[in-house]
């Protein structure tokens, strides 16, 4: 009896998904779901490997550290704005993994042009699949505030 309480209890963070840390692999992810915006229409990220100095000396901006291997990544993030017909990156900093959750990293990112502005908290989720990943922020619009999602894939190495 004894053996199966133990057995149970080493069992129960396997089950319900509490330890298990996702990789972050390398690649190009462009959005295929955007929420409604007058600014941009498409975004995507690439993450590319880097090595321990280059990351250090990035300062926390547009990079990330893997929770599960340890492994450096530069995380560029583009948004497609229409008005001006191109992509344009947008600074992510201060990345980090949030303790106790599957994948999840939250940080900053921010932007500023005479069209669009942001200075927002953000939250990454690398799902299930490790190729699918949601990203989600909220902005302030005049006494509103608005709930921002994308939903990316990889489509490239």
């Amino acid at each position: 009896m004894k053996k199966i309480i133990i057995t149970i209890f080493l069992l129960i963070p396997f089950l319900c998904g509490c330890i298990v840390r996702r990789p972050l692999i390398s690649g190009t992810y462009e959005a295929y779901e955007i929420s409604k915006n007058d600014y941009f229409s498409k975004a995507r990220y690439v993450l590319t490997k880097i090595d321990e100095e280059t990351y250090n000396q990035a300062n926390k901006v547009n990079v990330i550290e893997c929770a599960k291997t340890g492994n450096y990544f530069s995380f560029e993030l583009y948004f497609y704005f229409d008005i001006l017909n191109k992509y344009e990156q947008i600074e992510v900093n201060h990345l980090r993994y949030l303790h106790s959750s599957r994948a999840l990293y939250a940080g900053y990112m921010k932007y500023e042009s005479d069209i669009y502005s942001i200075d927002e908290a953000i939250h990454i989720d690398f799902l299930y699949n490790t190729t699918a990943v949601s990203m989600d922020w909220q902005e302030n619009e005049g006494d509103n505030t608005i709930n921002r999602m994308l939903r990316f894939e990889k489509v490239s190495e």
